[in-house]
């Protein structure tokens, strides 16, 4: 729960009680797919299974969430040769490195290795989809968990209703999946809608962004602290490795607290402990020199580093008020579109400390310490499937306007917040937009870089080539194929963003033609239709960069959504196009010249209307 403490004084209970839950529920759940399906393979993995959910949270650091948004935010504080940080593969290696797990497993002829994998959802088996998915045992658990505790009214899951509705169904692939019965669609629903407001009331609520302000600047000075006393980069590097070893092997909440207290002493004990238990991959010789390193800045009685005083404010619960606030449907159209670009891209860029530097510039914000925070409450999943009648299956997404409305809800919900622990004026809204638009350039600009794209670039590129007429496209189903068919021929495949649609082309064979894609239109759905491309294209209209237009259609067999829909690009979106995106993508004239081709070649892929 991080620091929801200070706002909700009964959300003091324990990762280790989440984890007995979550081990609760996979077990019924586990169970119910048995007695319904008599599968033989959840029967030989029921303990797996159990012990999967039982570990599932075990990477985390101490004060879990918190840590890992430090580490998105300053990836410079992770070790050189290291990638994105991820609990989930301390997770695994934790579970596969400790000797009593495996000696517990083996006792009783449990497949650890399997349990590692199905823990964080990557045994590339069914059983994922109760350890990893928008219905899986942590998040059953922790929304009836965190409501009690925190004393909200979400925490009413129907455990029953889920339990008699799981099931399994086939995908296109032939394989089993985990899936829904039509009949029991409204306790999945109230799942994600509890864990929506949950969320939104917790996570977002602004006295606990602003206690998680000050810890993440607190760890960002002990940080430091240290690089600025080490003897060289190499030397700052080991003690990126003790630390990332230390907070996922031998420190509880506590010990970080110690840390950001005196960040030398706690340093020169973990170097200590290292070298007796052995539990961290730096070698002798490089400890020693740690040791050594952080006896030279004993710290004297009368001084204290920045991250102690930071940090007795978050104890104290002396946090800074706040004092601007400016949510996305406050903002210009280009402006809402390049906040929501700059919070997806900046985990991987750290920009975003940058966007908050030249904040501290503007006039209001002068003389003061400020702390700037962008927020929106988590992405609401919604591809769970659920089975229709005669056998069929619809994802959630298609079948509930009421997740549909919660997706766009979630997003309209991102937020520029500014925490100052003194009074300011209000910032102008022009300047603010004028530095979000900056920044989102600059972030979507090292992003192509580094080889990743955004997907709703994409999209609007699609449409800005596509509908120079100001004519309607007709069909999302339709348009994901044309997307795969587009960008299948320009980019790798590992870079197409929705990963449903990487290897349909492959699959079906030539979609311009028209018995291939009716025979895509009726055999695709749900394994090549992707959801986060759908929310995606309602991201976009909402946003006023699409116009969207829509008419009641009868559901039938395929991938037809309740309602068609049929969209073109924006003015503010075409103006977009031209300012930010056709100077930055290098694929544009390729992508240009696939849609005239197809446009000439009268392709069943391309259909306008007026």
């Amino acid at each position: 729960m991080g620091l929801a403490c200070l706002v909700f004084p009964g959300a003091n209970h324990t990762r280790y009680e989440h984890s007995i839950g979550s081990m609760y529920v996979a077990d019924r759940l586990a169970g119910a797919l048995v007695e319904k399906t008599e599968n033989e393979f959840v029967k030989s993995k029921i303990q797996e299974t159990r012990l999967a959910a039982l570990l599932h949270d075990v990477g985390h650091a101490p004060f879990s969430h918190v840590t890992e948004e430090f580490f998105r935010r300053n990836p410079d504080c992770l070790p050189a040769a290291g990638k994105n940080y991820d609990h989930e593969m301390y997770t695994k290696t934790i579970i596969r490195r400790n000797d009593e797990i495996k000696a517990i497993c083996k006792k009783y002829k449990i497949d650890y290795k399997f349990v590692s994998d199905l823990a964080i959802g990557k045994s590339k088996s069914f059983l994922d989809g109760l350890l990893s998915s928008a219905v899986d045992v942590d998040k059953i658990d922790y929304v009836a968990r965190d409501s009690y505790f925190c004393g909200l009214p979400y925490g009413s899951i129907d455990l029953t209703s889920l339990e008699e509705g799981i099931t399994l169904t086939h995908n296109s692939f032939g394989n089993e999946v985990i899936a829904f019965d039509s009949k029991n669609k409204d306790a999945v629903e109230r799942l994600i809608t509890s864990r929506y407001y949950l969320t939104s009331s917790i996570h977002v609520d602004p006295k606990n962004c602003a206690a998680i302000q000050l810890l993440l600047r607190a760890l960002r000075s002990a940080y430091n602290a240290l690089f600025k006393a080490a003897a060289n980069p190499e030397q700052a590097d080991e003690i990126k490795n003790l630390i990332l070893d230390c907070l996922h092997f031998q420190w509880v909440d506590h010990d970080l607290i110690t840390f950001l207290d005196d960040p030398f002493q706690k340093l020169q004990y973990a170097a200590i402990e290292a070298n007796r238990e052995g539990f961290s991959s730096l070698d002798y010789d490089s400890l020693e020199a740690i040791i050594r390193m952080t006896s030279t800045h004993t710290r004297r009685k009368d001084k204290w580093y920045i991250s102690h005083f930071l940090l007795k404010k978050v104890l104290q619960g002396r946090i800074p008020d706040l004092c601007h606030s400016s949510c996305l449907v406050n903002l210009s159209t280009s402006a809402r579109y390049s906040l929501y670009v700059l919070h997806y891209v900046s985990p991987y860029t750290g920009i975003i400390n940058s966007f908050k530097e030249i904040i501290q510039t503007l006039k209001p914000c002068k003389g003061k310490s400020i702390f700037v925070d962008v927020t929106m409450p988590k992405p609401v999943e919604m591809n769970t499937r659920i089975v229709v009648g005669n056998g069929n299956v619809k994802y959630l997404f298609d079948l509930s306007l009421l997740m549909r409305s919660l997706s766009s809800e979630s997003t309209n919900r991102l937020t520029i917040s500014i925490y100052s622990a003194k009074e300011m004026e209000q910032i102008p809204v022009d300047a603010l937009e004028r530095y979000i638009n900056l920044f989102c350039r600059m972030a979507r600009r090292r992003a192509i870089k580094e080889g990743k794209v955004i997907g709703s670039d994409l999209i609007l590129l699609i449409f800005y080539f596509l509908h120079q007429q100001r004519l309607f496209f007709e069909g999302d189903t339709r348009f994901q194929a044309l997307f795969s068919v587009l960008f299948g021929r320009i980019l790798d495949r590992s870079q197409i963003p929705y990963k449903e649609l990487r290897h349909l082309p492959k699959h079906f064979g030539n979609l311009s033609d028209v018995e291939i894609y009716e025979r895509f239109r009726k055999e695709g759905y749900p394994d090549f239709f992707s959801v986060k491309f759908s929310q995606d294209l309602d991201l976009l209209s909402d946003m006023g960069m699409v116009y969207t237009r829509s008419e009641p259609v009868r559901m039938s067999v395929g991938g037809q959504y309740p309602r068609r829909y049929e969209r073109r690009i924006s003015r503010p979106g075409r103006e977009y196009v031209d300012a930010n995106l056709l100077g930055d993508y290098p694929f544009c004239n390729a992508l240009k010249k696939g849609i005239d081709k197809l446009q000439a070649s009268e392709s069943c892929l391309i259909k306008l209307g007026t």
